[in-house]
This record gives C-alpha cells, structure tokens and sequence, in this order.
C-alpha cells in the first residue's frame, strides 16, 4: 500500500507542525521581550489548563489547532476559554460586589458618611464596568446548537449585541459619577440624598445584579473536579442570595424615602422609622457599626423568620417585607437543594461506575496473578477520557433503556461528520453514510500498541477520532504523524491483495473507528454504483502515486 495514507481531510492553506504550539513556532528566541509576548499572547488564546475546554477539544492536538487557528486568523479576538477571560470573570464579579456596596453606601442616609474623595474610588470601578462591555465585544461565544467556539468578531458583536449588550449597557451606567457630577464634594449631604434623583438612581443600579448572576455563570463547569465545582456553584448561590437581598431591603427603604417625599409622613411603627430615629433622635447618635449590624441582622433573619422590627408591634408593610423576602430566600434554598441532587447523582451514576469497573478490573488482575507493568497499563487505560465515556455507555442504566432509534441517533450524530469529511464520501447520499456509521467498531489503543503492522493484510478502513499515531516505513524510519481526523488503509476497502508498507504506532492513547471491509462489501451490495466509483477514485489515486515514485512518499504535516 502507498504510504500516503496520512492524507487529512482538513482543507488547510498553510503547513503547521502540529508537535508544537503555534507560540512556539513564531515567537523564537529567548529574550525577555520574546517571553513577554508569548505571555501575552498565551494570556488571550486557548488555555490548554482551562477543564471546560474537554467538552469542546478531545485531544492536545486539537487544544493546539484551535490555537494556531486563533493565532493566525483571529489574533484580535478574545477565545472564552482563555486565561484571561476566566480571571476577568472572578475579577469583575469582585468588582460589581464592591461597586454596588459603595453606592449604595454613598446614597443611604442612615449609614454615617465617608469623606467624599473615597466615593472616587467607586467612579474608577463605574470606568471598569463600561470598559466589560468591550471586552465582551471582543471575545467569542459558543454557539448553543452545534456546540461550536465562534471567534468571528463580527459573529461574536453580533451575538453580543443581540443578547446581552442591553442589559450590560443599563448595568453599566457610571452611577457614582452622576452623583459626583450633580452634588460634587455635597455627595456626603443627606438632604441632598433625599430626592427623586437619587432615587432614579438607585433604581438603576438594580440592573448590576445581571451583570453579577452573568459572570457568575460559568462557576463551576468543571465537572472533573467534584469538590472545586460543589464549592463554586454553592459560592454562586450565597452570593446571588445574599446580594440579591441587599437589593430587596435597599427597595424597601427607596419605596419608605419616596412616601417621605410624596407624603411627608412616615409612620413611627415602621422599620425604617426606628432607624431614623436611632441615627437622628440624639445629640450623639450610635456608631456607624450599629447600622451595619442591624442590617446584617435584617438580613439573615429574613433567610429564617417573616418579621422584623425594632419595637414589639411590627408595622403591616415590613411584616409584608420581610415574607418576600422570605419566599425570595426560599428560592435560593431550592436552588441549593437542586445542585445537591444534581453533584450527588453525578457521584453516584458516574464516578461510582467508574470507581467500581477499575477496582473489579484490578481485582482480576490479582487473582490472574498478571505482572505489575499490565496493572500500570490497565491504569493508564482507564485515565484515558475516551475510556471513562465508553465505560459510562456501557454500564449506565439510563443509557441502556434508550431506545435504538436514539441509540442511532446518537452515533450518527458523533460520527457522520467525520465519515463525510472523508473525500471518497463526501457525496453520497445521507442514508448510505448513517448505514457506514452503524457499523463503525470503536477501539481505544494506549502509547506504544501497534495499530498497523507492515506487510499484513489490511482488514478494513482505519479513521482517528483522538490522539496522535507515528507512521513508520519498512526501514523502521518514522516518516509522520496522523491526527485527528485522519485516515489510512482506505485502499482495503476494494483490493483483496492490498499489503501494508508501513506500520502505524501509537504515541498517546487514541480511540479509532474501524470500518471492516467484509461489512462494507456486504453494505455495498445495495449500492453497486457507489462502490465502483470509490474503486475507481482509489485506484486511480494509487496507480498515478505508484508511477511518480518506488519507495513510500513522506506523509505532510497539517
């Protein structure tokens, strides 16, 4: 057989070795300049550390061309999985945090006042939260449907305008700087905070707590790391609650503010009434740490009781206020119990399969008496990712009860793609190439198996679905590397006599499909047509490679 087999069904325009990052091969040298950019750039491309990028690249091959890709045609793009992005999403949750804590300090007028150049600080944060609009502009998406990484800047503005630049723009109103802008170093007169102005801003900042539940979103997609994902996705629920009850009682006070000005009046039973009269009812009113207290206080016994009130007849309205927010505590309570139910059955169906098949496994090695280097093989087998998926498949009851319509469904929606991306089957119908995927074998091999050995029969087409596999000549000289995507032995599939001129080894485990020729002979007995064509397309290729040269072709890096 023609050592050409390595041929790719990627289109690409330039030659990339994949053994290297892409950083690798353009920014040489060692200087410190040299390293600060290849700091910076890998700040912005695809981490190969980021845990969410499993579910979206199967291999460090993979990992790499997506780099590459990024690199050379959307340098300016910011990739979602990136080192950046995943601190500036811890970073901006800490900065809305902050931000709101101070306005809505600066705009209360039962909290004792700080000096007005401290506020300035809260306008830096105002600057930043505008400046996330950019940086949101700038990276890609994932697009839901296809489960793709759209870099595309225009597709990413696009996307982001039409989800969530309005509901970023209305969270990022420089509220801070309006009151500096209107009261100037007056920000501190509680008189001044009395109005309907304020109040309009108040109200305004309400739509920063989108911009906290959004940046928290991505909390805890690392379903590998069980303890690292419980804890961040508990830590989303306490701090949307929590802040999302600050919200409510500040509401509380606005709507009190705003009876005192359209009125003129405050009933003296009501909550607010008691701390007003606590902060300005004495020549020397307690310490600022009282107030903040009594709203902690207020808070947390909303997560428990229904009322709260500093005098023994609670006032109607804050008894009604304080039910809210008790039903509002009771959905971050169903929420908890959610994710609780969700991480418990994740331990039980998934990692207690796999726990339980590596242990029995184990187990059998013992009793068989096998040599330790076949139990360090049988462990490196079951890290393999690909291992974990087939393991789940085959042990786990849901998946078992599907149907086999689903079943099918399933695998042609894993496989077709790949299967079509093959040149000899691009254009055949639908259906022929759902039947090919139906009677794919998947095998998994580990570092080191020889997957094709030289001068052997080939029994059937080969095509790499993770992992990287040396191609080595009669010789014993390496001539390249396939990848994933690649296939090879497709000659099999119409020749009888067809003998392999290389072996085929592989580097890092690899999960392969299989297309034996008997099965696909007997397949294209219904489809005659096609199947002389393919002979023909093939034997076509080889005959005109075989006239261009006697000893095996390098195989080309893409």
């Amino acid at each position: 057989m023609i050592s050409d087999f390595g041929e790719s069904y990627y289109d690409h325009v330039c030659l990339i070795m994949h053994e290297k990052d892409v950083l690798d091969l353009e920014l040489n040298g060692k200087s410190h300049m040299t390293n600060l950019r290849k700091w910076w750039y890998d700040w912005f491309l695809l981490s190969y550390t980021d845990e969410r990028a499993q579910s979206f690249y199967t291999s460090t091959h993979a990992l790499r061309m997506e780099r590459a890709k990024q690199f050379y045609i959307y340098k300016n793009s910011i990739h979602p999985l990136s080192k950046f992005r995943k601190f500036w999403d811890y970073f901006i949750v800490l900065i809305v945090l902050v931000n709101m804590l101070i306005f809505y300090h600066s705009t209360s007028i039962t909290y004792g006042n700080w000096e007005w150049q401290t506020y300035i600080f809260n306008v830096g944060l105002d600057f930043i939260l505008f400046f996330d609009i950019y940086i949101n502009m700038r990276t890609g998406y994932i697009h839901d449907d296809s489960k793709r990484i759209i870099l595309n800047s225009r597709k990413a503005l696009i996307y982001y305008s039409s989800t969530k630049l309005f509901a970023h723009a209305l969270g990022s109103i420089p509220l801070q700087g309006l009151m500096f802008l209107r009261y100037g170093p007056n920000i501190n007169c509680d008189i001044c905070k009395a109005n309907k102005f304020v109040v309009v801003l108040e109200l305004l900042c309400i739509f920063r707590f989108y911009r906290l539940y959004d940046a928290t979103s991505r909390w805890g997609m690392d379903k590998r790391c069980i303890k690292t994902c419980c804890c961040l996705k508990f830590l989303r629920i306490s701090i949307l609650g929590s802040m999302s009850m600050v919200i409510y009682m500040h509401l509380s006070d606005i709507i009190a503010v705003l009876t005192v000005i359209l009125t003129g009046e405050l009933d003296s039973r009501s909550y607010y009434a008691s701390v007003l009269d606590l902060k300005y009812g004495s020549d020397t009113p307690p310490p600022n740490s009282v107030f903040y207290c009594l709203e902690f206080a207020r808070i947390c016994k909303s997560f428990l009781l229904f009322s709260f009130s500093l005098i023994p007849r609670a006032y109607f309205p804050d008894k009604m206020t304080a039910l809210v927010a008790y039903l509002i505590a009771m959905i971050f309570y169903m929420w908890s119990i959610v994710e609780c139910y969700i991480f418990l059955s994740f331990i039980k169906f998934s990692q207690e399969q796999m726990v339980t098949c590596v242990d029995r496994t184990m187990t059998l090695v013992r009793w068989r008496k096998l040599s330790d280097g076949f139990s360090k093989k049988l462990t490196r087998y079951f890290s393999f990712n690909m291992t974990k998926l087939t393991v789940t498949e085959q042990q786990n009851g849901l998946y078992k009860s599907l149907p086999k319509s689903l079943k099918r469904d399933i695998a042609i929606s894993c496989y077709s793609r790949m299967v079509l991306r093959i040149p000899y089957f691009a254009e055949w119908p639908t259906e022929v190439i759902e039947e090919i995927v139906m009677v794919l074998k998947e095998e998994i091999y580990l570092e080191g198996d020889v997957v094709a050995e030289a001068s052997v029969p080939s029994d059937g087409l080969i095509i790499v679905v993770v992992g990287v596999l040396a191609i080595y000549s009669i010789r014993n000289e390496e001539m390249g590397h396939l990848i994933d995507g690649d296939y090879f032995c497709e000659l099999c599939l119409v020749t009888d006599r067809e003998i392999r001129m290389s072996s085929v080894v592989a580097i890092t485990p690899c999960k392969l499909l299989f297309l034996e020729k008997i099965t696909f002979r007997k397949l294209m007995r219904q489809y005659p047509d096609l199947f002389y064509d393919l002979k023909k397309a093939l034997n076509a290729k080889y005959s005109s490679q075989r006239r261009a040269t006697v000893d095996p072709m390098p195989i080309k890096y893409i």
